[in-house]
C-alpha cells in the first residue's frame, strides 16, 4: 500500500464496521483488505444470483455496511489526494503523485481513487487466491508434494539457523520446482480481476 499512498500515509487508522455492527479503526491497509473480501462475499450472495442488478442497491443491513466501509476508504484516499497536492506533489514517490502529474487523471480524483484500490484489490488477492491454488493442487498429488517438500528441506534446511538473515533473493531462486509449481497453478486457475469499491 506504500506504493500507491507513500510510506508515511500507510499506516494512518480510519472506521470500519464489522458484519456484527461493531465498529473500530484499523489501518488503511487493514480497512482495504476487509472491504474487498466483504465484497467477494458480498458478490457471491444470493442477491447476486438472483440479479447482478441488484448489487448496486443497498437493500440489507451489510450491503449498507459494505457501501459505509467503501465510502470511508475512498474519502481517505480523498483526503491523502488532497494532502499531496497542498504538500506540493512529489513526483514518482508513489502513484498518488504520479498520477496526479499524468494529464489523463490529473482533473479526476474519482479515477485516482479507483486507480489505487484497484491496484491494491489486483496486488493482494491475487496472491492470495494463487498461493491457495497452489496448495491445493499440492495436497491432490502427493508425487508433486513429494519432490517439492525435497527441494524445500535441500534448500531451507542449510540456512533452518537464521533463516529470517539468510534467506535472500538468491536462495529463493533455487527453490525452482515451487517457482514451477506455483506458475502452473497460475496457468491452471488465474485469479478474477474485480473492482468491488
Amino acid at each position: 500500500m506504500s506504493i500507491a499512498v507513500g510510506r508515511e500515509k500507510a499506516d494512518i487508522t480510519l472506521p470500519y464496521e464489522d458484519n456484527k455492527g461493531q465498529a473500530s479503526n484499523l489501518t488503511l491497509c487493514e480497512v482495504l483488505q476487509h472491504t474487498l473480501t466483504d465484497a467477494i462475499l458480498r458478490g457471491n450472495s444470493g442477491t447476486a444470483f438472483v440479479d447482478p442488478n441488484l448489487l448496486n442497491f443497498s437493500i440489507t443491513a451489510a450491503d449498507r455496511q459494505h457501501v459505509r466501509n467503501s465510502n470511508a476508504l475512498r474519502g481517505a484516499v480523498r483526503d491523502i489526494i488532497a494532502e499531496t497536492k497542498a504538500k506540493g506533489i512529489e513526483e514518482g514517490t508513489n502513484l498518488i503523485s504520479v498520477l496526479l502529474t499524468d494529464q489523463y487523471y490529473l482533473q479526476d480524483e474519482e479515477r485516482i481513487i479507483d486507480e489505487v484500490l484497484t491496484l491494491f484489490a489486483a496486488g493482494s488477492q491475487t496472491v492470495q487466491m494463487t498461493t491457495a491454488n497452489l496448495f491445493v493442487y499440492i495436497s491432490k498429488d502427493h508425487r508433486i508434494r513429494d519432490l517439492l517438500n525435497k527441494e524445500v528441506d535441500a534448500t531451507l534446511g542449510p540456512i533452518s539457523d537464521d533463516f529470517s538473515g539468510k534467506f535472500n533473493n538468491e536462495v529463493a531462486q533455487d527453490l525452482e520446482y515451487l517457482g514451477y509449481c506455483f506458475l502452473e497453478s497460475l496457468r491452471i486457475e488465474p485469479p478474477v480481476a474485480i473492482s468491488p469499491f
